[in-house]
C-alpha cells in the first residue's frame, strides 16, 4: 500500500468562524501535527499540549502527550513523535480533540474528513484550508491564579454541556 493523506478539519468553540484544514501523511506523527498546528496559528511551541482520542460523542478516551510527565515512564503512556497518525485513526469519521491550553482546558476539535493519496508538490502536514479568528494560547484569570484546583483538572472526563454542536458536520464548507 502506497502512502496516503488524512485530512483533518478543526474548529472551535470559542470562535463560531474558525476553521481549519490540516494535510497530514498518515505514517507521520502526532508530533508532527501537533507542529504544524502551533506553527499555523501561530502559538507558542513551548507551551503543554496533547491529542484525545473521543468518540462519536466527544467523550473522552486515549491521551497522546507531548512527553511523559509521569514519574516513571510507562509503555501504556502515548507519546506524540512516538505515535504514528495511521496507529489511531483508521477510518473517517475519527474524531480528537487538540487541548492547546492546558491550564484553561481549552481544545479545538478534530475529524477526519478525508482519505486522499498525497501530492507530490506539498510538504506535509500543511494547513491546506483557514478561515476565521484564532482563538488566543493561553487564558490565565490572574484574579484566581491562587485557586486553581488540580482535583478539578480532569483530562480524561467529558466535555461541558454548553457546547452545541453534534457533529464537525454542522458546520458549513470553506
Amino acid at each position: 500500500m502506497g502512502r496516503i493523506v488524512y485530512t483533518f478539519r478543526m474548529i472551535s468553540n470559542e470562535e463560531e468562524e474558525f476553521r481549519r484544514d490540516y494535510k497530514v501523511l498518515a505514517d507521520q506523527t502526532f508530533f508532527d501535527l501537533h507542529v504544524s498546528i502551533q506553527e499555523n496559528l501561530g502559538y507558542d511551541k513551548s507551551q503543554m499540549a496533547s491529542f484525545v482520542v473521543t468518540n462519536d460523542g466527544w467523550e473522552k478516551g486515549e491521551e497522546i502527550t507531548l512527553f511523559d510527565m509521569k514519574e516513571e515512564p510507562s509503555e501504556d503512556t502515548l507519546i506524540m513523535d512516538k505515535v504514528k497518525i495511521m496507529e489511531i485513526c483508521t477510518d473517517l469519521k475519527q474524531r480528537l480533540l487538540y487541548n492547546f491550553d492546558f491550564f484553561s482546558d481549552r481544545c479545538f476539535f478534530l475529524e477526519l474528513v478525508e482519505i486522499s493519496d498525497p501530492d507530490p508538490d506539498i510538504d506535509y502536514p500543511c494547513c491546506t484550508k483557514a478561515n476565521g479568528k484564532i482563538p488566543i494560547q493561553i487564558i490565565i484569570d490572574e484574579n484566581n491564579i491562587d485557586t486553581f484546583n488540580m482535583e478539578e483538572f480532569d483530562i480524561h472526563g467529558t466535555l461541558d454541556d454548553d457546547i452545541t454542536f453534534e457533529s464537525i458536520d454542522d458546520y458549513e464548507e470553506f
